[in-house]
């Protein structure tokens, strides 16, 4: 039970909860008694800890999708015709955890989620990939838009979006039918590398691409007039 509950929702209190039956126990059973079978039993007891502490708070494998879970998903998005673009199974050290795929959206979420809504769920994961079909270049997540060089031959900015309290080092990447937003948790993580990432984009289970298709000319120059020249 009291694993059941760590997995659920680790914590500090849950940890502390967790210990004192565990490894609190073991600590007891060592020091109270000088029988080889009890110490091993002692042994035997911390050395779960020690399995379960590192299996909630390090692997935690339950929280990512299996290889049968992304091969469901990735059929699944592939026969919605949704445009779709991520940055393959795995990315920075970051396994693809869930996705949302609606008519016209398909995001990508790789990682933990960082924060969550009681209402929406989880809001914040460590990266994230937003598909949308074109629509206008309006709105908070545009202001303060940059350009960058073209990524993948299709035109780039840097953009806050989503969260106007973060710096605006979030990759916007344009394409023939697809604006495809990429958002990063670590504020830390220099430009240079999330760029790097971005080039690493490919159609939902196929192999990394070379180049994404351009937009029309009226959203390029719309990216002109919002974001600036290309550097």
């Amino acid at each position: 039970m009291l694993f059941t509950v760590m997995a659920a929702e680790p914590g500090i209190a849950h940890f502390v909860l967790f210990s004192l039956f565990t490894a609190g126990t073991a600590a007891v059973i060592w020091v109270t008694s000088h029988s080889l079978l009890k110490r091993g039993l002692a042994a035997g007891v911390a050395t779960a800890w020690l399995f379960t502490s590192w299996l909630v708070f390090v692997w935690h494998p339950w929280s990512t999708m299996s290889s049968d879970e992304v091969a469901r998903a990735t059929t699944e998005i592939r026969a919605s015709g949704a445009p779709a673009l991520y940055l393959g199974a795995r990315v920075e050290g970051f396994d693809w955890n869930d996705y949302y795929l609606a008519n016209d959206q398909v995001n990508i979420f790789y990682g933990e989620c960082r924060e969550s809504d009681p209402e929406a769920g989880c809001t914040d994961w460590d990266i994230e990939v937003h598909n949308r079909r074109h629509s206008l270049l309006a709105g908070d997540f545009i202001a303060g838009c940059k350009r960058l060089e073209p990524i993948l031959g299709a035109p780039a900015v840097t953009l806050g979006g989503f969260n106007l309290d973060r710096p605006a080092d979030n990759i916007g990447i344009f394409t023939e039918d697809t604006n495809v937003f990429i958002r990063f948790a670590d504020d830390d993580m220099a430009l240079e590398d999330k760029i790097a990432l971005a080039k690493t984009l490919r159609p939902i289970g196929a192999p990394r691409a070379r180049t994404l298709p351009p937009p029309a000319d009226s959203l390029v120059a719309d990216l002109g007039r919002l974001c600036g020249p290309p550097p």
